[in-house]
C-alpha cells in the first residue's frame, strides 16, 4: 500500500541526480527498512504520476498543469552559466546577454519556462545567441559544456555536489529564475513517513543553499 512500508518518488531531471538522492540517503539510514521507488522523469510524467495517486511526491517544473495535485513552490534557484574551466569567458565574475551573442549556445527546450524569459531577456538586449544544441535537460546541457561544445545556463541543482568535472558555473545578470513544484495527490496518504522523506527533501535542500535556493558554489 503506497506510504506504509513503501515510498514512491517522481522528480524532474533538475533535482533528480543531486538533490532528490541526498533525501534518500538521509532518510534511508533512518529508516533502513523502507523501500524507496525512485523515477526521474519529465515534469509533465511526474504530475500525472502524482495525480493517479501511483507515487506519493513528486518534484515538477512550475509550468505543469497543477489541477488535481496538491503543490507548493519548493525551491526557485537562481540560473547560472556552465562553461568549460578554459572558456574565454570562465574569469568574468557575472555573465551578461552580450556576453554570450557570439558564444555557442546550449539552450533549454523553447517550452521550459526559463528559454522563455532567457529568450525575453536576449531581445531586450539586442542579441541573438547562436543556438548550437536544445535540450530539455539541464544536464545534457552542463555535460556537453564540460566537453567544450558551449556555454548554457542551468539550474544549480544539476551540478550540486560537484558531479561534473571540469566546468565551472559563474552568476548571470540580470537573475533569472528556476521554479519548481512539490506535488502531493489530492487524497494521499500523509504518512509519517511521508512526512519524514518531505523533511528530507527540505533540508537537502537548506543544506545545498540556506535561503532555500540552491547555489552555484
Amino acid at each position: 500500500e503506497v506510504g506504509t512500508g513503501t515510498i514512491r518518488v517522481a522528480s524532474l531531471s533538475a533535482l533528480g541526480h543531486g538533490l532528490v538522492p541526498r533525501a534518500i540517503v538521509a532518510f534511508s539510514r533512518k529508516h533502513p527498512q523502507v523501500r524507496i521507488s525512485y523515477q526521474v522523469r519529465t515534469s509533465n510524467v511526474v504530475r500525472d504520476l502524482v495525480a493517479s495517486g501511483s507515487f506519493d511526491i513528486g518534484l515538477a517544473a512550475d509550468e505543469v498543469d497543477t489541477s488535481g495535485v496538491l503543490h507548493s513552490v519548493f525551491n526557485t534557484p537562481r540560473a547560472v552559466c556552465v562553461m568549460p574551466k578554459n572558456h574565454r569567458l570562465a574569469e568574468k565574475a557575472v555573465i551578461t546577454p552580450t556576453d554570450l551573442a557570439d558564444e555557442a549556445f546550449l539552450a533549454l527546450s523553447p517550452e521550459d519556462t526559463v528559454r522563455v524569459a532567457m529568450d525575453k531577456v536576449f531581445a531586450a538586449h539586442g542579441v541573438r545567441p547562436r543556438i548550437l544544441i536544445e535540450t530539455p535537460y539541464g544536464l545534457t546541457i552542463a555535460i556537453l559544456a564540460a566537453k567544450g561544445m558551449g556555454i548554457g545556463l542551468v539550474n544549480p541543482s544539476v551540478i550540486a555536489d560537484r558531479m561534473i568535472a571540469g566546468i565551472i558555473a559563474t552568476p548571470f545578470e540580470p537573475a533569472v529564475h528556476f521554479r519548481a513544484l512539490i506535488l502531493r495527490p489530492p487524497d494521499g496518504i500523509n504518512s509519517a513517513l511521508i512526512t519524514d522523506f518531505t523533511a528530507e527533501l527540505y533540508a537537502a535542500r537548506n543544506v545545498l543553499s540556506p535561503d532555500g535556493n540552491v547555489s552555484a558554489s
